[in-house]
């Protein structure tokens, strides 16, 4: 009887443990799928690098072609209920929305007078003569890495800007990193 009784606890023992080891391999196995909150993700049919809070669209860095737009943004912003918040004009035109400054498209980094080239405000809606005299163009050159996480998403890219509406001479290499994080309704 106490051979018996001594098995039986040794079993329980052994099952105790695999117990212990199972919930464990869960826990880590939902954290992980947990841990896929903010997703940076790259689009290659609409020219973007999308990013995503718990399945749900935030932004995209958004790089139509020179031929659209002389420079990548983020477009369009979205809150964590879903409201755009960048205007849509001139890609996606809404009704009643302003119709003036065509290069004030999503949000973006970059300087006015860089060795006497404009970047601020170059668009499709300047004439070719004046951007081949005054206005520089930001070309993407490569998505250097991206990474999707639990609290945070990040992409980086390396650009070049080119004067002369890209025609010119490199004006400046730029790597730049997006950092994406939020908590609750909050994104940064």
């Amino acid at each position: 009887m106490l051979k018996n009784t001594i098995k039986f606890i040794v079993l329980l023992d052994k099952l105790a443990w695999i117990l212990i080891l199972l919930v464990g391999f869960i826990m880590v196995f939902t954290n992980s799928l947990k841990a896929q909150r903010i997703k940076v993700e790259a689009n290659e049919a609409t020219k973007t690098v999308d990013v995503s809070f718990d399945g749900k669209p935030f932004t995209s860095f958004f790089n139509p072609g020179e031929d659209i737009l002389k420079k990548p943004v983020l477009y369009p912003i979205r809150t964590s209920k879903g409201t755009i918040i960048t205007r849509g004009w001139p890609i996606d035109p809404r009704p009643g929305e302003r119709v003036d400054h065509p290069h004030h498209v999503g949000m973006w980094l970059n300087y006015e007078d860089v060795n006497g080239f404009d970047y601020w405000n170059n668009s499709t809606a300047i004439s070719e003569e004046k951007r081949l005299a005054k206005y520089g163009t930001i070309r993407q050159l490569e998505l250097v890495n991206m990474k999707s996480g639990g609290k945070q998403g990040s992409f980086k890219v390396r650009g070049e800007w080119v004067s002369a509406d890209g025609h010119g001479e490199t004006t400046l290499l730029e790597t730049t990193e997006y950092i994406f994080s939020g908590k609750g309704d909050q994104r940064i």
